[in-house]
């Protein structure tokens, strides 16, 4: 395994190391991330252990979850896999993750921020978080009642 994560950084080192300075600044605004209700953010101390929990489980997925899940993905959370940032994006899009649980069971990424530097700004705009937050939701709520309504 050791041999396979090796590659991993070689390939993804430099993507991994802005990755690890994007979450000290995101963690540098403990108001945004609150209102947009991003909990226990990973520190750059924590990245390297955490990417390499994650692409160990990446590689012990199966069927769908292999699929779906990428290992250049970041979790960018210490407790969920909820929220990654994506290394193979060069605007390092942050995104979430649904799942489907009824038939086709599938997995869904839902795009928040296409940049993000768009999350990184919102201190200093005049945006209000607080609406973001709630686009977030709708975002959510769109694509089920899409997937739900498709059903019928």
């Amino acid at each position: 395994m050791n041999t396979e994560f090796n590659l991993f950084l070689e390939k993804w080192s430099k993507q991994l190391k802005e990755t690890s300075f994007i979450l000290d600044i995101m963690n540098s605004y403990p108001s945004v991330l609150s209102k947009l209700q991003f909990e226990d953010v990973l520190t750059s101390h924590e990245i390297l252990k955490s990417q390499k929990d994650w692409f160990y489980l990446c590689s012990q997925y199966k069927d769908l979850e292999k699929e779906f899940f990428k290992p250049y993905w970041v979790p960018i959370q210490k407790s969920s896999l909820d929220y990654f940032i994506d290394l193979s994006d060069k605007n390092y899009s942050l995104f979430k993750i649904s799942f489907i649980f009824f038939e086709p069971y599938y997995y869904k990424r839902i795009n928040l921020f296409n940049s993000i530097n768009d999350l990184l700004t919102l201190e200093d705009s005049d945006v209000n978080i607080e609406s973001i937050a709630m686009d977030f939701k709708d975002k959510w709520f769109e694509f089920y009642c899409k997937t739900i309504y498709s059903k019928k």
